[in-house]
């Protein structure tokens, strides 16, 4: 009999050790396979990102085109400089002297993580180069590596109405070009960015006001009445890019 009950016992521990192992293998397993909360912002903004390109004769600035939906749902707008040194400075030259549309199709990538301070951040990616709208019959003429220099706006649409529509500065002063960009606010909305040649005051300097307010409207503010806002003459401003059917 005592023999039995050694022979039970030793059984019992057996069971329950095996199943100890396979309880703590299951949960190794859950832990290997359950989407961390990197993960799964990584995922929030995953696609093609289309980006208006424009210079204002020192540099190479991005506006993405957004819509209300995920995951193009970010007014982003940064600073950039493409690979090919030469090709930055005769793009820089080119696009500051027209008012045409140039554009960027970027390889996929998350754009909740373009330029941010988290582990998953992207500084650079590859692209395809446009003159004109790379969905709208733009050509292809360069493929290029972009490196990301400085975010000047990163935002979330909001759908909410706003008592104002908000124009913000966002090329640096002392450049005969400047550029304005609508804050989108408000759905419908209105992807607006302006661009402004200063003319130089008595002591030599090109200084805009950095923001400026419209009260809101349905429509985008006509050039003539951003100049009259800017106390400047009117054939120095000129839209760059107006949209909003991708905003409806």
């Amino acid at each position: 009999m005592k023999q039995l009950t050694t022979i039970f016992l030793s059984l019992l521990l057996i069971l329950t050790s095996s199943y100890a192992t396979a309880q703590t293998q299951q949960l190794e397993q859950t832990k290997q396979t359950k989407p961390t909360e990197a993960t799964l912002h990584h995922k929030q903004r995953q696609g093609l990102h289309g980006m208006l390109l424009f210079s204002n004769g020192a540099e190479l600035f991005a506006s993405h085109l957004p819509m209300f939906h995920a995951p193009h749902d970010m007014q982003v707008i940064f600073s950039l400089t493409v690979q090919d040194k030469q090709l930055q400075h005769s793009l820089i030259s080119q696009l500051a002297q027209q008012n045409t549309i140039w554009s960027i199709e970027p390889e996929a990538f998350d754009l909740s993580n373009l330029g941010s301070a988290q582990q998953l951040s992207i500084s650079q990616f590859t692209a395809n180069i446009y003159q004109g709208h790379f969905e709208r019959g733009g050509v292809k003429r360069y493929t290029q590596q972009i490196t990301v220099n400085r975010l000047i706006v990163k935002q979330v649409l909001s759908k909410s109405l706003p008592s104002q529509r908000h124009y913000q500065k966002i090329t640096p002063d002392n450049q005969p070009i400047q550029y304005y960009a609508l804050r989108i606010e408000g759905r419908p909305g209105i992807d607006h960015i302006i661009k402004v040649e200063s003319e130089p005051t008595a002591n030599n300097q090109r200084n805009l006001a950095d923001d400026f307010s419209f009260p809101f409207a349905p429509q985008a503010p006509s050039d003539h009445a951003i100049a009259e806002k800017l106390a400047i003459k009117p054939e120095k401003v000129n839209t760059l890019y107006l949209e909003t059917g991708d905003l409806k």
